[in-house]
């Protein structure tokens, strides 16, 4: 009996899960008190909630491929200039990125006169790998959709499916090819560590690290204990006494000077905006395409992230850019800029950034074009 084969879409809202002998597929959303703003708050709960759904298809052998959307990934256009200049953008918007250092695989694509980097958060679907191999599933690959040729339609999700089940065997075969390309995921190792997207050049901090520094802390102490206990034992033998006389007073010893270490001010980690900051921003999106829909798309898309004070509405004369803009004022914190401007970016990839006045009514203003 041949293998099941079921495609994992996994998009910033949920999984869209396509088994290949079914022809709808099965929604596995993320509660908010598990997966928020694509950061994992409670790995056990995720684990046993993604289980639970598989275990309702009833198939008891099966291989998955899980395909990473767009719209969980962090990315950066970067154009081809002198190589410090390129380094500063990069080191600027690694800074910005939402995501611990631990917790980060990062990537790129070239062509001639660009460099698309982008990060991921590996928390998103390690632990669902993991535990898919636990119960002997076997996980075939785990690729990113960027920059492969598959039939996706962007929807909202739960409302309409993202591939048409007649292309599930095409999907599959494009996973396959991207992997045999770059293996993202050892197979089917339990304790395999994620090492490449497919197709994409990728650095990544791993647990070996921490044991070798460890290790290395671990033998130094080792030594300074060893060394204190030897002088101990051979100091009686390396110093002669001085003999006391009674008319001797004993010399005044010196206060030893202690130094304490000041603690760092410099903030840790990537800052991340606070709700409250969120829900500051008036942000006004006009839809200038033509198409209907736009701009709720993009209200949709910026809601679950936190902001609430949206104006929409289509635009009244005929738009004078040729690509989607985002404009933002000075004052707005550079995390929400990166934040919005990579939510936008992940429907209308050509978008790109301006400066919106500070007299304007508005913190941040949207105008998509098709």
């Amino acid at each position: 009996m041949a293998k099941t084969r079921i495609v994992c879409y996994l998009r910033r809202a949920g999984i869209e899960i396509y088994p290949d002998h079914l022809d709808a597929p099965i929604y596995f959303a993320f509660s908010p008190d598990v997966v928020k703003n694509l950061e994992v708050l409670n790995d056990d709960v995720l684990e046993t909630q993604f289980l639970d759904t598989i275990e309702k298809i009833n198939i008891k052998k099966a291989d998955f491929v899980f395909l990473l959307a767009d719209d969980i990934l962090f990315t950066k256009d970067i154009a081809v200039a002198e190589p410090e200049k390129m380094k500063t953008e990069l080191e600027t918007f690694m800074d910005l990125v939402p995501v611990a250092p631990e917790l980060r695989i990062q990537g790129k694509r070239s062509t001639d006169t660009t460099v698309t980097h982008f990060v991921l958060n590996k928390a998103l679907y390690i632990h669902l790998v993991k535990a898919l191999q636990r119960i002997k599933y076997q996980v075939l690959a785990v690729v990113p959709t960027y920059g492969l040729n598959l039939p996706i339609t962007e929807t909202q999700f739960g409302q309409a499916p993202s591939l048409p089940f007649d292309s599930i065997d095409k999907v599959i075969s494009s996973a396959l090819q991207a992997k045999s390309e770059n293996v993202l995921l050892q197979e089917p190792k339990p304790e395999a560590q994620p090492k490449q997207l497919a197709g994409v050049s990728f650095s990544m901090q791993v647990d070996d690290k921490r044991k070798l520094v460890l290790t290395i802390v671990f033998i130094l102490m080792c030594m300074l204990v060893a060394g204190i206990a030897m002088y101990t034992v051979i100091k009686p033998f390396l110093t002669k006494p001085k003999p006391i006389y009674l008319s001797e007073s004993p010399a005044p010893v010196a206060p030893v000077a202690t130094e304490v270490p000041v603690a760092s001010e410099e903030p840790v980690g990537p800052q991340v905006p606070t709700n409250e900051a969120r829900k500051a921003m008036k942000i006004q999106i006009v839809n200038a395409s033509g198409t209907p829909g736009q701009a709720k798309k993009v209200q949709d898309l910026l809601a679950p992230l936190g902001y609430e004070n949206f104006t929409t509405g289509n635009a009244t004369a005929a738009a004078t850019q040729s690509a989607t803009t985002v404009q933002f004022k000075a004052s707005v914190q550079p995390e929400i800029k990166v934040e919005v401007e990579t939510s936008v970016r992940s429907l209308f990839p050509g978008a790109v950034r301006s400066e919106l006045p500070e007299t304007e009514n508005f913190d941040v203003v949207i105008t998509t074009l098709k």
